[in-house]
């Protein structure tokens, strides 16, 4: 299972993740694909090591954040699949499998997920170190971390629309530092104190 890495002080210490977590071009995305400016609810540095079991986030299943976020996996090292990486399949072969056997927020079996849809459907996030991926977890059904053979490293970033659902319960990492990053680093930027620090 993922075990993440990411303390709150290296986002003042490395402030270049906090500034990469932001980027114009990840909130241009995000805020496209939500219709507003969103929050970002979760940064996690993440190593998955290496794993033969089948539990948890290891099986298919949606996160319930809300109907829609956007969730963005970034590769800090290259990522095949012998490093476990996201599996996933796109919101309309996700439905499929919701018409033939419902629509759960727990975890579906391999079985019924390809009693519905094809193998050959599934996206995998593999790429070299840098690359990265958008995808929508509350709507397109995905594991991870599944028959891992060595380690990856990846950068999670987690954004939802302000007035999400379901909020969660918060993030370890930026939850105590909100506001210090907006005052120390963006506090001429109405954007990104949104992003970082919009009331729930």
């Amino acid at each position: 299972m993922p075990i993440n890495l990411l303390e709150t002080d290296d986002l003042f210490e490395h402030r270049a993740l906090i500034d990469l977590a932001v980027h114009d071009d990840i909130l241009a995305a995000v805020t496209a694909y939500l219709g507003q400016v969103p929050r970002l609810y979760n940064v996690m540095f993440w190593w998955s090591p290496p794993s033969q079991t089948l539990t948890g986030s290891q099986r298919y299943h949606y996160d319930h954040r809300d109907t829609r976020q956007a969730k963005v996996f970034i590769n800090l090292s290259d990522v095949t699949e012998e490093n476990g990486p996201l599996h996933f399949l796109k919101p309309a072969d996700s439905l499929k499998v919701d018409a033939k056997v419902g629509y759960s927020q727990g975890r579906y079996t391999d079985e019924e997920v390809y009693g519905a849809v094809s193998k050959s459907d599934v996206l995998t996030a593999v790429g070299e170190a840098g690359r990265g991926f958008i995808v929508d977890t509350a709507r397109c059904l995905h594991y991870g971390s599944r028959g891992n053979r060595s380690d990856r490293f990846i950068l999670l970033l987690n954004f939802a629309r302000v007035n999400s659902v379901d909020p969660g319960k918060g993030c370890v990492v930026l939850d105590p530092v909100r506001k210090r990053l907006v005052r120390e680093f963006y506090d001429s930027d109405p954007v990104r104190a949104v992003v970082l620090d919009s009331p729930l």
